[in-house]
């Protein structure tokens, strides 16, 4: 048998803001409803004393497909093109080869499905070294509806304090833009991120070796998840339904 009839397929689920201690029993948020991921989690080789060296979205994921270092921030790149300029969000550095890289030059089918916006802004590269691409849009202030903010009037009261400060929530108001076309659960950003990448698995799952790296910006915020869950836990509340901080 070849060296790459012997490789194994990668699937790599990363998931934003995400609280470890929801997922398995004795953990301090263990009331969660979790069930399937403490299933998953129950089957699972769990690794409780891993720490990232950066947490912030990019950074995290620079150095999980680098394996590189970034912290202190040591890199001065161009930054022009996204609107977050701290240190430590800006692109991978060119002389860095990712995961993705290496895999698809050893001859893996590479493939990222994503809605994590921050990678694909302007001058940033995180796609490097994926055949496949599909960059799920709408989450948080992802500039991609427009629209007459009076379009999401009544949306946005629901989850702001009166009286509406319309300058105050424009990252709001583009994400009810970006959400406006939902109908059902499947139409939220996770369900479609996890649409599109079991639809890949199901066209591509006999195209071995591959590397499938499927992001899900949820559960950060804007905390919205339909109103079934968040009722889960305070089925009584009757005030505004705050979905980012700012907005309270």
């Amino acid at each position: 048998m070849s060296g790459i009839d012997a490789a194994m397929n990668v699937i790599c689920i990363c998931l934003d803001t995400f609280r470890s201690d929801i997922i398995g029993p004795g953990k301090k948020y263990s009331h969660a409803h979790t069930p399937n991921l403490d299933a998953f989690h129950a089957d699972s080789i769990r690794f409780n004393q891993a720490f990232g060296e950066g947490q912030p979205t990019l950074q995290v994921r620079r150095g999980l497909f680098t394996g590189m270092r970034s912290f202190p921030w040591r890199y001065n790149f161009d930054r022009r093109g996204h609107w977050h300029h701290a240190p430590g969000w800006h692109k991978i550095p060119p002389e860095q080869d990712t995961v993705a890289e290496i895999l698809l030059g050893k001859g893996y089918l590479t493939a990222m499905i994503a809605d994590t916006y921050h990678m694909f802004k302007p001058t940033m590269n995180f796609s490097r070294g994926f055949a496949n691409l599909d960059f799920v849009r709408g989450q948080e202030s992802d500039n991609w509806k427009s629209g007459d903010p009076s379009v999401v009037a009544a949306q946005l009261s629901k989850h702001v304090r009166e009286p509406v400060n319309w300058p105050k929530h424009l990252g709001l108001i583009n994400y009810l833009l970006n959400q406006r076309h939902r109908k059902s659960k499947d139409d939220y950003s996770c369900a479609r991120v996890f649409g599109s990448a079991s639809d890949w698995l199901i066209e591509n799952h006999a195209a071995s070796p591959f590397f499938l790296w499927v992001d899900s910006f949820d559960p950060h915020e804007p905390w919205d998840p339909p109103a079934g869950y968040a009722d889960r836990y305070c089925p009584d509340y009757q005030g505004p339904d705050f979905i980012t901080p700012q907005a309270a």
